[in-house]
């Protein structure tokens, strides 16, 4: 009323024909009387306390983050919060989220803003599989906090933890042992370890289950604050049993293997396979790549324990193997010089470990995880961290965010795009759909800078060989054309950006292996072939173009050409 009054006041100033203020003050006296009664009214009436606990997640981080409150938690939190901040003002009012922004200025709007973008993760539902959720929504912190509520994501204070610090002399002295003289050591049987030397692993055992349980590759556990306490202290044991050559370079990975289902783990290989093997020991014969497998849970015969053979029982552990052959059983070449007959059989190590423990092993030693047996078993579950000489292998993340890794885990968004990155690059050896291999695609090519060039060129490599497969799965599984095309525009989008020999770095027997066996494919014999007359043209002719058009493109990024436009 007051505006209006003040408005007709000056549009008539303006005409001439504003009255003198005396008059006006005289005629404004009795409105202006009623008006501040009425406000004295309002003022001193006792507000009714409002429902918090009715207010959306969006809302209650709205009114938090204009008043100057942290705005994480359950929602549970977020009331109580809300509720005391309230108390103590002693004014009773809630705010809509509209009035908030419309009564703080642009810094507080912008909190206002970023806390309902946090919480619309939430807004959308209690589904939390996979195929509900879009990049933005698993890109927040939020949505994994409420997929396994009992671990944390960006906790404040996040242990740098070092908890493999507390390893004695000798404990390390006896990992290092063993690692030289087999090639692999049960860490915490073989060799003494603190019961705490390797945290949370029956809490991330059920963050596995968690996320495998939401469509997710379980590796995704990475998403949370435990896993890269347990990554620290298995960096730390690591690098005191190499006398400070190996730390973890985040090549990490985890296992949800359901024996009565019929899983297995990985199948026997080596973890790494360079062209010269010199280049993978150190002058004492130490290996400068080494990975540290942790059970989250018990990790038995039965249920599909890890396996190796022993480096004196390999000719080639030291020597290197030749160019990987296939038998007519598909046992590659070095494993049959390892085990040429049934006697040598009797070498093969079976490597059971309790929850809590490890196995160590050199990126030389042939392993694999056996399928177990039995219905009863429970899954075995269990992550493992790659560690190496960073002259050898880089650690994968860029120079500065590297460094920075050290004093804190990585943001949310960075995590994700190290777990797509791990999923892509190791495709041949986990299943992944469609659906999750094109969410991987975008969301490690929207972080690709931040990771170390020789990895995101590997990424990249293995992009066109997870899209090839994705395409022949999405046909034979009549998903259309809009699936293969939606694949092979994100692969194009983050391979373009590679060239060269680069991209072909550190490969391991997998990457041989599957080379064989598509020129396999490629040679043929007549007992495969088909009748291609009986096959719908028409329907596979856009997967062969697909193909066709990826192998081209590897072809020219192998020779180094430059692409230009």
């Amino acid at each position: 009323k007051r505006l209006s009054a003040a408005a007709a006041g000056l549009a008539d100033a303006e005409q001439g024909t504003g009255k003198d203020e005396a008059t006006e003050a005289a005629e404004d006296a009795p409105a202006q009387e009623h008006e501040e009664a009425e406000a004295h009214e309002v003022e001193t009436e006792a507000a009714p306390t409002p429902d918090v606990s009715a207010l959306k997640v969006t809302e209650l981080k709205a009114h938090l983050a204009a008043a100057g409150l942290p705005v994480r938690g359950r929602k549970a939190d977020l009331v109580a919060r809300l509720r005391q901040h309230l108390d103590e003002a002693a004014t009773g009012q809630v705010l809509s989220p509209a009035a908030v922004l419309a009564t703080h200025d642009a810094d507080e709007a912008e909190k206002v803003e970023e806390a309902a973008a946090e919480a619309e993760g939430e807004e959308e539902g209690s589904d939390l599989s996979v195929g509900s959720t879009s990049v933005a929504r698993a890109s927040s912190a939020e949505y994994w906090r409420q997929l396994c509520p009992e671990l944390t994501v960006e906790r404040e204070g996040t242990d740098a933890a070092v908890a493999g610090d507390g390893v004695s002399t000798e404990a390390a002295g006896e990992l290092r042992a063993e690692l030289l003289g087999n090639g692999f050591c049960r860490v915490g049987q073989s060799c003494e370890v603190p019961l705490d030397a390797l945290p949370h692993c029956a809490a991330l055992a059920e963050g596995v289950r968690r996320v495998v349980e939401a469509g997710w590759p379980a590796s995704f556990v990475l998403m949370y604050d435990e896993a890269w306490e347990l990554l620290r202290a298995a960096s730390a044991l690591m690098e005191r049993a190499s006398g400070g050559l190996l730390t973890c370079n985040l090549d990490a990975l985890a296992w949800h293997v359901d024996a009565s289902k019929g899983e297995a783990g990985f199948a026997p290989h080596r973890d790494r396979q360079p062209e010269n093997t010199d280049d993978i020991f150190a002058e004492d014969d130490f290996p400068r790549y080494a990975t540290l497998w942790v059970a989250l849970t018990d990790a038995t015969t039965q249920g599909g324990c890890l396996h190796a053979v022993p480096k004196d029982a390999d000719p080639g552990y030291s020597a290197g193997d030749p160019a990987i052959e296939r038998s007519s059983k598909g046992l590659p070449a070095a494993l049959r010089r390892a085990l040429p007959s049934k006697e040598s059989l009797q070498m093969i190590a079976a490597l059971p470990v309790d929850s809590g423990s490890a196995v160590a092993f050199s990126g030389r030693t042939i392993h694999w995880g056996s399928a177990g047996y039995g219905l009863k078993v429970p899954p075995r579950i269990s992550i493992s961290f790659g560690c190496s000489d960073a002259g050898y292998e880089a650690p994968y993340l860029g120079a500065g965010k590297e460094a920075a890794s050290k004093q804190a885990p990585p943001p949310a968004a960075l995590r994700l795009a190290l777990c797509a990155g791990q999923t892509i690059v190791y495709h041949q050896r986990f299943s992944v759909d469609a659906g999750i291999l094109s969410l991987c695609l975008e969301v490690f090519s929207r972080h690709a800078e931040d990771f170390e060039a020789g990895y995101v060129a590997k990424v990249r490599a293995e992009m066109m060989e997870a899209v090839k497969e994705a395409v022949d799965n999405a046909d034979s599984q009549g998903l259309g054309e809009e699936v293969e095309e939606a694949l092979l525009d994100k692969a194009l989008d983050g391979v373009l950006a590679s060239k060269g020999d680069e991209l072909f770095a550190f490969r391991d027997d997998f990457d041989e292996l599957n080379d064989e066996l598509d020129g396999d494919e490629e040679s043929g014999s007549e007992d495969d072939d088909v009748d291609e007359e009986d096959e719908d043209e028409e329907d596979r002719a856009l997967s062969r173009r697909t193909r066709s058009a990826l192998d081209e493109l590897k072809l020219m990024m192998e020779d180094g050409d430059d692409f230009g436009e």
